[in-house]
C-alpha cells in the first residue's frame, strides 16, 4: 500500500505556466496525477467520519491552492469556513480569499449581471430562467415538493418556466431591472381573471400592466416585439383564463422560491448591487461561504447553489487563450447541494479547465437529495461517470460498496486447494510404524470475482489517533493503469496531519 503525498523524486515542471503535464501530487513514485487528471472530476465517497475532509479533501485542496488555481469551496459544517482558511494560508493564498455572507461586504446581483454582462448570449431571457429554476430545485426539495406538481410534474415545470419567460421578457424591453423584487411585483400583480384585466382600476395599480405597456413604447426590435406579444398574450390573455387551482399552483411555485430571496439576508447579497463576479475567480480569487448548511439551513443552501450555478455557466463561456487558469470546485457534503445541472457540468470540465471535486456518504444520499426515483439515479450515474478519478474511503452502506465494486470490476482468479487425508485403512504396520504415507491431494481453480470485495471497504481506516492519523482509501481512475499495480485501482493512504 502506497503512502500518498510520499516523498518520491517528482518529474520536472514544465517551463510553462499552468502545463498539462504538471504534476500536482504523486501517488507512488511512478504514479502522478497530472493537471489534466484534475480537469476530468474528482469523486470521494465515505461514511460520516471516515476521514474525506481531513484525508482526501485536504490534501486535494491544498495541492489545488499550492498551484495558483481559483476556486470555490462550499460550506456544509459550521466549522468549513475555518478549515478553509487554514487551508489557504498554509498555502500562501489569503490575500486571494474572498468571504460571502451576511456578515460581509460581497453582494452579487445574479439576475442583473446576466442581463448586463458581455459577450455571446448575454441577455437571454432562457438563461435567467434557468438560473431561478436552478434555486427552485433547492426550495422544492426542503419543502418536500421537488418542484411540485404531483403526476402534472411536468406541466407544472414547463408552465413555471412560461410564466418567468414572459415576466421576464416583459421587464427586459421596458427598461426595468430583471431582479428578485422586480419579478415578484410582475407575479403578484397580474390578473387573475379577464374581468380584473379589463378593470381600469386594475390598470392604473397594477404593476405588470405598467410595465407590459412601457415595454410596448420602447421596444423597436421586430424580433424582439415578438417575444413581448408572447409574453402579454400569456399574461392578459392565457394566465388569467387558467383555473383557480392551476393558476395559484403555478404563481405559488415561483413565489415560493423568489418570496424568500426577496427577503432579509438574500435579498441584500443579491437584490442589490454587485461587486463580486465569478469572472474574479478564473482571475484566481478563492470563494468561501461564511452561511453553511448546517446553519443557516435552506438560507444557506439556497446563497451557495446560486453561485455555484452562476460559477459554472461562468466558467464554461471563458475564454481561455486570455484565461488559462485553472479553477476548482470543491464541494463537501454534496448531496447538500447538489442539482440536476450537476452533471451537465460535468461534461464540460475538462474543456473548461476545472477540477470539480465532490464529496458525499453514499449514493442513495444522493438519489434522495434529488428526488429519487430513475431520473435521480440516472443524473447521479452521468455525473459519477464523467468523475474519472474516484476515492473510496471506509463505508459500510451496501448500495455504495456494491457500486464501488462494480466500477473497480472483476478479474479471473485462482483458487488453490490442497488437502491431506488420515491413515489409510489398508496400510500395513510394522515395529517402525505406518510403512503407507498420508494421501496428498491438490487442484487448482479458475474463476471470475471482484478484485476488491464489498467488505473490503468496511475495513478501511477511518483517521484519529488510534489509525496514527491515517486515513486509508481505495482509488480508481479511468484510463491508464498505475504502475505500482498494474492495475486500474490501488489502495493508499492519506495522512491527516498536513505538516507530516
Amino acid at each position: 500500500m502506497w503512502s500518498f503525498l510520499a516523498p518520491w523524486r517528482k518529474r520536472k515542471q514544465s517551463a510553462e505556466q499552468w502545463s498539462l503535464d504538471d504534476i500536482l501530487w504523486s501517488w507512488s513514485r511512478r504514479d502522478h496525477h497530472y493537471l489534466a487528471d484534475s480537469f476530468t472530476g474528482i469523486a470521494c465517497l465515505g461514511a460520516t467520519g471516515s476521514g474525506k475532509s481531513s484525508g482526501p479533501s485536504q490534501h486535494i485542496a491544498a495541492a489545488h491552492l499550492r498551484n495558483g488555481f481559483g476556486g470555490v469551496f462550499g460550506a456544509a459544517k459550521p466549522d468549513d469556513l475555518q478549515m478553509q482558511l487554514e487551508w489557504c494560508r498554509r498555502a500562501g493564498r489569503e490575500n486571494d480569499v474572498v468571504i460571502f455572507g451576511p456578515d460581509h461586504d460581497i453582494q452579487y446581483n445574479f439576475l442583473d449581471e446576466e442581463v448586463r454582462r458581455s459577450g455571446p448570449g448575454r441577455g437571454q431571457t432562457e438563461n435567467i430562467v434557468k438560473m431561478l429554476l436552478n434555486v427552485s430545485e433547492i426550495r422544492g426539495r426542503e419543502s418536500g415538493k421537488n418542484g411540485g406538481g404531483g403526476e402534472n410534474a411536468e406541466y407544472f415545470a414547463n408552465a413555471k418556466s412560461e410564466n418567468l419567460r414572459a415576466n421576464i421578457d416583459a421587464l427586459s424591453m421596458a427598461g426595468e431591472r430583471v431582479s428578485v423584487p422586480s419579478i415578484y411585483k410582475m407575479i403578484m400583480t397580474a390578473p387573475n381573471s379577464m374581468e380584473e384585466m379589463r378593470d381600469p382600476a386594475w390598470r392604473k395599480e397594477s404593476y405588470c400592466w405598467t410595465t407590459l405597456m412601457a415595454a410596448s413604447k420602447r421596444e423597436t426590435n421586430p424580433e424582439r416585439l415578438l417575444d413581448l406579444d408572447n409574453a402579454a398574450t400569456y399574461l392578459l390573455n392565457a394566465y388569467p383564463r387558467l383555473n383557480d387551482r392551476t393558476r395559484t399552483n403555478i404563481t405559488s411555485s415561483i413565489t415560493g422560491t423568489i418570496d424568500l430571496l426577496n427577503r432579509g439576508a438574500l435579498r441584500r447579497l443579491f437584490s442589490g448591487g454587485t461587486n463580486f463576479r465569478p469572472a474574479d475567480i478564473a482571475a484566481g480569487k478563492i470563494l468561501l461561504f461564511d452561511m453553511s448548511v448546517k446553519e443557516w439551513g435552506e438560507t444557506g443552501a439556497i446563497a451557495q447553489v446560486i453561485f455555484k450555478y452562476a460559477f459554472q455557466r461562468d466558467i464554461e463561456r471563458r475564454n481561455l487563450k486570455e484565461n488559462p487558469r485553472p479553477v476548482f470546485l470543491h464541494v463537501d457534503e454534496f448531496q447538500l447541494l447538489t442539482t440536476s445541472h450537476d452533471s451537465e457540468f460535468a461534461t464540460t470540465c475538462r474543456s473548461s479547465r476545472v477540477s470539480f471535486v465532490i464529496l458525499t456518504q453514499s449514493l442513495p444520499t444522493v438519489w434522495s437529495a434529488l428526488g429519487g426515483g430513475d431520473k435521480a439515479k440516472s443524473d447521479v450515474s452521468s455525473l459519477l461517470g464523467n468523475m474519472n478519478l474516484k476515492i473510496f474511503c471506509a463505508n459500510s452502506e451496501i448500495e455504495t460498496n456494491r457500486w464501488a465494486a462494480e466500477t473497480i470490476g472483476k478479474k479471473r482468479q485462482y483458487l488453490i486447494q490442497a488437502s491431506r487425508s488420515g491413515i489409510s485403512p489398508y496400510a500395513r504396520f510394522t515395529d517402525a510404524g505406518t510403512v503407507a504415507p498420508a494421501q496428498m491431494s491438490a487442484s487448482v481453480s479458475e474463476h471470475i470475482d471482484f478484485q476488491v470485495q464489498n467488505s473490503d471497504f468496511a475495513m478501511l481506516k477511518m483517521g484519529g489517533a488510534r489509525n496514527d492519523y491515517c486515513v486509508d482509501a481505495i482509488i480508481y481512475r479511468t484510463g491508464q493503469p498505475f504502475h505500482a499495480t498494474k492495475r486500474n485501482w490501488m489502495k493508499t493512504t492519506f495522512h491527516q496531519n498536513a505538516k507530516r
